[in-house]
């Protein structure tokens, strides 16, 4: 059975933590934590709450600095890249755990539809590249840069 890490990079996020972790926290099986900075909200307290792992690294002001680190602490044979202010669908919590069982596929791009805050403005698109194998990624830590997956993508 591949085991599945959830890898978040977070900063002041206890408005929104909480709902993420509850949508992932029986589908994998750890949860990765890394805050940019020290820590002024509660997100810390939320996060050790869910039995997450938390690393506190020093402030860089954006979350690819510290996707490299992130990803090495994780034990699982599979990724699962969230944001805090991002959740699964029922059908992905459903399901996760039967994808990454998939030997043909190396990585995931899930739909991620788009919403201004009163409504979605997308439903079909676009799509994120957001579970992918531990050892089929590489990922530079520079602003912006997507991960790389050396393999096949669905």
């Amino acid at each position: 059975m591949q085991k599945i890490s959830a890898c978040l990079v977070i900063h002041n996020e206890d408005k929104n933590i909480a709902r993420c972790l509850k949508s992932i926290k029986d589908v994998v099986d750890e949860i990765i934590i890394v805050h940019d900075g020290e820590c002024f909200d509660g997100s810390i307290k939320i996060s050790r709450a869910y039995g997450v792992r938390v690393f506190i690294r020093p402030q860089a002001g954006f979350m690819e600095a510290h996707l490299p680190f992130c990803f090495k602490q994780a034990k699982g044979d599979w990724l699962l890249r969230i944001d805090a202010d991002e959740y699964l669908s029922e059908e992905l919590k459903n399901n996760l755990k039967v994808l990454a069982q998939a030997e043909e596929t190396d990585a995931y791009k899930f739909l991620w539809p788009i919403y201004n805050g009163k409504k979605y403005i997308s439903r079909h698109w676009p799509h994120k590249l957001c579970f992918f194998k531990k050892n089929k990624v590489s990922f530079l830590g520079v602003i912006h840069y997507l991960v790389n997956v050396n393999g096949k993508i669905k």
